[in-house]
């Protein structure tokens, strides 16, 4: 099953994604849909629930200078009991467009 979540994804220089900000559904707690992430060792170093119920969802690190944040709405694809299990990004929307290495740079 899919939903369409409000997000805000960070891009920085020459449209690489650093991370998501993800609002989960109305109804489901951000640590119930976030357990599949937070149970996993290696994951769970990447994934932050603030306390309003947004969750971030760091990518890359690195030179972090200058990056951008542009609100979107993201596909958030859920496994039974409402848990996250992957997040579709648009590659291009108002203001932003995420590239990926092309071999000709």
């Amino acid at each position: 099953m899919s939903q369409h979540v409000p997000g805000i994804i960070d891009i920085a220089d020459g449209g690489r994604l650093v991370g998501l900000e993800l609002t989960p559904p109305e109804g489901i707690s951000a640590t119930d849909w976030m357990s599949r992430w937070v149970g996993d060792p290696v994951a769970r170093e990447w994934v932050t629930i603030e306390d309003d119920g947004r969750v971030y969802i760091q990518l890359t690190t690195g030179d972090e200078r200058h990056v951008r944040s542009t609100p979107l709405t993201l596909i958030a694809e859920l496994e039974s009991g409402s848990r996250l299990r992957a997040v579709g990004i648009p590659r291009r929307g108002d203001g932003y467009e995420i590239s990926y290495p092309s071999g000709n740079q």
